[in-house]
Parts: structure tokens; C-alpha cells; sequence
């Protein structure tokens, strides 16, 4: 009986000298958590955002965004986020069947292009069947509106981290 008393009290305090959560482990459990379905998304999500989110790429290297089918892994992926930056519908037509009510409502969709006049499509060499072109990151104009963007979706998403966002929005901006 003493024995299993005196395990008993040794197993208690050892759980009690168990180290607290750190400070580190409380901050990544506030991070937003953001999917983006391209490279130029994911890269300018990821310089805005800093340490104050988990920024992850949809799209493997050479796949077609255009014809694109998410798996059951990255739906599942995609349900967990906080935020999902796109290019827009003439680029990742897609992502349009997902806010049709495969995502729930705490997932923001932003679409990139919102704002962004797309240009004639007369790439040589570079057909996808459609009359404008949808790689709008090229232009850098462009891509420093879909920075813009990126930054306020952050900023609305996660109030309290503002100042971190657009002081690595205009950093990243000047680099553009």
C-alpha cells in the first residue's frame, strides 16, 4: 500500500514539474492558417504575413490550375484554413464548386483578381483556350495589387497583428 502510495505521489509531482506551454506554443495556436492555390499567392501570403501565419501551397509544382481537382486530403486541408487566396475564376475556374458549399463559412475565399483588369490572352506559344490572360502576377503592377490584397484580407482576418502586415506589405512592395 505504501508502495502504490508513494508512486502514486511521485507520478503527481512529477505532472507538476512538466513544463508550462511557452509563449511559442501559445502563438502558433493563434496563426492563421491560409492555403494558396499557386506559387506568386502563396509567396506574396507568405512575406505579408511573416511568423503570424501557416501559409501552405495548394497546387504541386506542374500541375494545371486550370482543370485542377482538389483530393479528399486537400479539401480536408482546405476546411481547416482561415484564409484561401486564388487567382480568379478565369484561372482556377475550380475554386468556384468549393464556396458552392464544400467549405465551411469560416473559410475565406479571396480571389486576387478582384479589381485587376485582365489583359488579351495573345501569348505566343502559350494557348489555354481562353480570350484573356489570367497569369495577372506577371505584370508587376499587378502583382502588387494582389500584394494589397493579400494584406487586407490578413489584416481584416487578424486585427491585432495590422502593424506587422503592412509593414511587410510595404517591404515587400518596395522589392517589387
Amino acid at each position: 500500500m505504501k508502495q502504490i502510495f508513494a508512486l502514486c505521489a511521485a507520478l503527481l509531482l512529477m505532472a507538476g514539474c512538466a513544463a508550462a506551454p511557452t509563449q511559442d506554443t501559445a502563438r502558433q495556436e493563434e496563426r492563421l492558417t491560409i492555403c494558396a492555390t499557386l506559387f506568386p499567392q502563396y509567396d506574396f501570403a507568405r512575406a505579408v504575413a511573416g511568423d503570424r501565419a501557416e501559409v501552405t501551397l495548394l497546387l504541386p509544382p506542374g500541375v494545371e490550375s486550370h482543370s485542377f481537382e482538389p483530393t479528399p486530403a486537400d479539401l480536408a486541408r482546405l476546411t481547416e484554413s482561415d484564409l484561401l487566396f486564388y487567382t480568379g475564376d478565369a484561372m482556377e475556374p475550380w475554386v468556384a464548386s468549393l464556396t458552392d458549399g464544400v467549405l465551411p463559412d469560416t473559410v475565406r475565399v479571396v480571389d486576387l483578381s478582384e479589381g485587376i483588369e485582365l489583359l488579351d490572352g495573345g501569348e505566343d506559344g502559350h494557348d489555354h483556350g481562353h480570350a484573356i490572360d489570367p497569369h495577372i502576377w506577371t505584370s508587376p503592377i499587378n502583382a502588387m495589387e494582389m500584394v494589397r490584397g493579400v494584406a487586407d484580407a490578413l489584416c481584416e482576418a487578424d486585427p491585432e497583428g495590422e502593424t506587422v502586415y503592412r509593414a511587410n506589405e510595404e517591404e515587400y512592395l518596395d522589392a517589387l
